[in-house]
């Protein structure tokens, strides 16, 4: 996992280029040893960027069904999981979830690389 983009509000992660997984700061605070996030793709990272409260929107606007598909928990185990399987990961093609080139201009310019 790297971080792709942080705000006051969120933290978004690309996992093993294969998707994304977004994780609201205040929300986290909350939690002590694992942490809720959303997995989403490259479309979900653009509306982040955009918008600082697109994460609960589209959270709280999903089914419970849909809600409970993406979650993503980050704790201990999840952790120790990626990196006995880092080599796996990484002999996988990246998805199309995933966009590097946008990653690269978030890095540069933040915000700005909407623009």
């Amino acid at each position: 996992m790297k971080e792709v983009y942080r705000s006051e509000k969120s933290l978004v992660c690309n996992v093993f280029n294969q998707f994304y997984v977004a994780f609201h700061l205040q929300i986290m605070a909350q939690y002590a040893g694992s942490f809720p996030g959303m997995a989403m793709n490259a479309v979900g990272l653009r509306e982040i960027v955009k918008n600082e409260d697109y994460l609960i929107e589209y959270t709280t606007s999903l089914s419970e069904k849909d809600r409970e598909d993406m979650l993503f928990i980050l704790s201990e185990e999840t952790f120790a999981h990626f990196l006995s399987n880092k080599e796996k990961f990484a002999q996988k093609p990246m998805t199309d979830d995933v966009d590097l080139d946008f990653e690269q201009e978030l890095l540069l310019k933040g915000k700005d690389a909407l623009g």
